[in-house]
């Protein structure tokens, strides 16, 4: 048996014939089959089935990702007990993960135009007095779309920098990135050419009211993550 929880019509007409083709049945789940009795930068607390269940991730994303494993370890027969203790304790590195408060620093390695409206979901939902972006992406992104929904967050400072210090890799022009959040007239930016001068310049300017939110690539929330943890 194979479960989804995928809406889209296209994608899942392509499931669907591959599920046919295998002769495996499909499960394809509602996903709106839930309700957020709490919510906060620090988890969210939903009724699903009957049951609560708490996840250390925010945006209602991350509860459709857990309503997926939840019908997946139930058919696999798991207690739900452990099933509730497996989501209470699993965390994501790079996926919109708090490594600092007062002020909130958020690494995020939302790559793409769905992870990036997922993580302005999310965001929206932060009290905050002002947010700084490091925005950095890889050479072969479309990043017009991506920048379109960060700036809807209307931040106050764009550091726009290359998303790797590795010179072998391909990556999108900072000049490009400062350009397009700068047709947000309330947003300043500054160009940078790596990403440790981006977030030394930023932790100088931050006061503890304020977010920074660290998005656009992997490389980029990765390679800024070991600034915060000792390895």
């Amino acid at each position: 048996t194979a479960f989804t929880t995928e809406q889209d019509k296209k994608i899942l007409n392509v499931i669907e014939t591959e599920a046919d083709l295998q002769k495996v049945n499909l499960e394809k789940l509602k996903i709106n089959d839930y309700k957020i009795i709490k919510e906060n930068i620090n988890k969210i607390i939903f009724s699903y089935q009957d049951e609560e269940y708490e996840l250390q991730a925010l945006g209602q994303h991350q509860i459709k990702n857990a309503i997926l494993c939840i019908n997946i370890a139930k058919f696999l027969k798991i207690k739900n007990t452990s099933i509730k203790q497996g989501l209470k304790n699993t965390l994501q590195p790079l996926r919109f993960e708090i490594v600092q408060e007062k002020p909130y620093i958020i690494l995020d390695g939302a790559h793409n135009e769905d992870k990036i409206k997922s993580t302005v979901e999310a965001m929206k939902k932060i009290t905050k007095n002002k947010l700084y972006i490091i925005a950095g992406f890889s050479g072969d992104k479309k990043v017009s779309n991506m920048i379109k929904s960060l700036s809807t967050l209307n931040p106050t400072f764009v550091c726009a920098t290359k998303n790797t210090s590795n010179h072998f890799r391909k990556v999108a022009d900072p000049k490009v990135i400062a350009k397009e959040f700068a047709k947000n007239k309330n947003t300043k930016t500054k160009i940078f050419l790596d990403p440790t001068d981006a977030l030394e310049f930023v932790m100088k300017k931050i006061k503890k009211n304020d977010v920074l939110l660290i998005t656009g690539s992997i490389f980029l929330s990765g390679e800024l993550r070991k600034n915060f943890y000792k390895i």
